[in-house]
């Protein structure tokens, strides 16, 4: 007699991680308090690695022509517009 192997079990991708982070930032803005959606970038930059986060700061402050510190804000208010 052979012994029957069960079934496997049903293969279900859960729909958020069918998301891409765009889906995912939008389905919390939507389902979440105007409370918790104030703290959402500080929770987003804690979970962050310090490398991660620099290199995020970096791509957005060149990105958006930001001053990266202090002194290159100084700079850029001596600058003529």
């Amino acid at each position: 007699m052979t012994q029957q192997t069960p079934f496997p079990p049903e293969q279900h991708t859960p729909e958020h991680q069918t998301w891409d982070r765009h889906q995912k930032l939008e389905f919390l803005l939507q389902t979440t308090t105007e409370q918790f959606q104030h703290t959402l970038l500080d929770q987003i930059v804690s979970s962050m690695s310090e490398q991660e986060f620099t290199d995020t700061y970096e791509h957005i402050t060149r990105m958006h022509g930001l001053a990266r510190d202090h002194q290159e804000l100084a700079r850029h208010a001596q600058t003529p517009a």
